[in-house]
């Protein structure tokens, strides 16, 4: 329940919160992005670098989005990456790495707020006390998550339940967010979106959207995927509604709108593409 809790944290609030989407007030808006910082321990300074300016503005480029890249060498997610050995097995091993999410989330962060640098993004207009405020935040997760705990029951007793919500938050979370953009139908447009010209056009056609009203109150949007990065900041309640009115204009454009009904179904067609990815013959990759 810890790790569901946590994951749900990140998902349902501190996303729409950083986006810009949960509060009227932006400065109440901020404050609710910095419970990511203390619950699920990921630093919301370095996310909205990540994600706001490398994912969203770049999403599925093969050459500007950290979210490419951040999975390789483990995972080959991209065409445009060297195939090697052992991604043979990506689409065996693969979900169970998504259980180690919390532990390199961790470890990016505090690589990036010493760097001030995000993969290509630099922290422009961050000062000193935001970076600072990161790490005393860090220290603050810490503390109840781990300090607390341990003079509480012991750490001898604590490391199932410790291991077990970041294992559960983790898998849920990676789960919840790789199957958006990394599926057979969302990669036919896999090339820089410099080649694209269509921004709009380009988002819809490199992600997927899976269920509706409920998946969106639990994912925090995340299913909606086509619609959040069309209008990311608004409200994930609001995605429902919205998915119809692009469902619609997609269809008279001749847009292709990629839909599944459910999660279970998204995920499959993801497992199915890390088997393909993995295989020289089936992508066109060569083995190093």
């Amino acid at each position: 329940l810890v790790g569901l809790s946590m994951c749900w944290v990140g998902l349902a609030i501190q996303h729409t919160a950083n986006h810009g989407g949960l509060a009227a007030d932006p400065r109440v808006g901020y404050l609710l992005g910095l419970l990511n910082d203390v619950i699920p321990g990921g630093s919301s300074l370095v996310w909205r670098y990540h994600h706001q300016v490398s994912h969203h503005a770049y999403s599925n480029d093969v050459v500007l989005d950290q979210d490419v890249h951040s999975y390789f060498p483990i995972l080959r997610l991209s065409e445009s990456q060297p195939l090697e050995g052992h991604h043979r097995w990506q689409w065996a091993y693969g979900p169970a790495s998504f259980c180690f999410l919390a532990a390199t989330i961790h470890m990016q962060d505090f690589q990036c707020l010493l760097d001030a640098r995000s993969f290509l993004v630099h922290f422009k207009g961050a000062t000193a006390t935001e970076i600072l405020l990161a790490f005393a935040l860090k220290l603050l997760h810490v503390a109840w998550f781990c300090v607390l705990p341990a003079l509480l029951h012991g750490p001898a007793v604590m490391f199932v339940p410790w291991v077990s919500a970041l294992s559960v938050g983790s898998f849920c979370l990676a789960s919840l967010s790789i199957v958006n953009q990394n599926v057979e139908a969302a990669k036919a447009a896999d090339k820089p979106l410099s080649e694209k010209g269509d921004w709009a056009r380009y988002q819809v056609e490199t992600s997927t959207s899976w269920g509706g009203r409920i998946g969106s109150f639990l994912a925090g949007g995340l299913n909606l995927q086509i619609e959040h990065h069309l209008f990311p900041s608004l409200p994930h309640n609001l995605y429902p509604d919205v998915q119809a009115i692009v469902m619609d204009e997609c269809g008279k454009r001749g847009i292709k709108y990629n839909y599944y009904p459910t999660l279970l179904s998204n995920f499959a067609s993801h497992i199915r593409y890390l088997y393909a990815l993995g295989r020289p013959h089936e992508h066109g990759g060569k083995q190093e």
